[in-house]
């Protein structure tokens, strides 16, 4: 069965280079898209800019929690809002009579948030729930385009999977299509096979033997070339702007 499978392709290599090419790209493309994702969904933590040099960030409430009144009783509903509260004046005293507070000279009447250089856990202690503390890079929050990183990368994970979506459903159609041409193309083959003796079960298995052999090795050579595209299109997005 091997030596006919692969005499066969010899023979057809014609025929069956159109569906080989298409599923090579099409799996190159697949295999770059998908690194491409794969980085777009682990992306490096962008540094903290706004209070870069100050380790706690005591950051104004962004959410709204109102009591609504539901049936015989009342519940806590919680709205974002679109930028954060300023910090509480009174905590703000309170926060300066302890320690050396970082302000934005711009808004230094009514901050958001103040950076400071004092333990977490005696912040947290002071400011309750009346705004929040950040460390680490959840300070990052207090910049004004904290969410601008996260909503490039929505972006760009649309653009990633549309583009392999696409490039799946071109190869699939293309190689279908080769394959169907081509069985056409064989009848008389299939009916001399009949004739000798070959079952139809046999003449299954050389077709799968046939697409089965194409498959594995344009997927190998497509994946091979998808991991060398993948860094220089990674690039090209990045001198985009993406």
């Amino acid at each position: 069965m091997l030596s006919v499978v692969v005499s066969g392709l010899r023979g057809r290599w014609a025929s069956f280079l159109g569906g080989f090419l298409a599923l090579v790209l099409g799996v190159g493309m697949l295999t770059a898209t998908g690194l491409g994702l794969a980085a777009v969904l682990d992306p490096p933590g962008r540094a903290p800019e706004r209070f870069a040099s100050s380790p706690v960030v005591v950051l104004g409430q962004d959410r709204l929690t109102v009591e609504v009144r539901r049936g015989p009783g009342t519940a806590l509903v919680s709205r974002p809002l679109d930028r954060p509260q300023p910090v509480d004046t009174a905590l703000l005293r309170e926060l300066r009579t302890r320690w050396t507070l970082t302000e934005n000279p711009a808004d230094v009447r009514h901050p958001d948030a103040v950076g400071l250089d004092a333990p977490a856990d005696l912040v947290r202690a002071v400011v309750g729930d009346r705004a929040q503390v950040l460390t680490g890079a959840e300070r990052r929050r207090a910049d004004p385009d904290h969410e601008r990183d996260g909503h490039e990368l929505t972006g760009l994970n649309a653009l990633l999977g549309t583009a392999g979506g696409v490039a799946a459903f071109v190869s699939v159609f293309v190689v279908a299509s080769v394959f169907a041409f081509s069985v056409a193309l064989r009848r008389r083959e299939f009916g001399l096979l009949r004739t000798s003796g070959a079952t139809p079960g046999q003449v299954r298995r050389l077709l799968l033997a046939e697409a089965t052999a194409l498959g594995v090795t344009a997927s190998a050579a497509g994946c091979a070339l998808g991991g060398l595209a993948a860094p220089p299109m990674a690039r090209a997005l990045v001198d985009r702007g993406l």
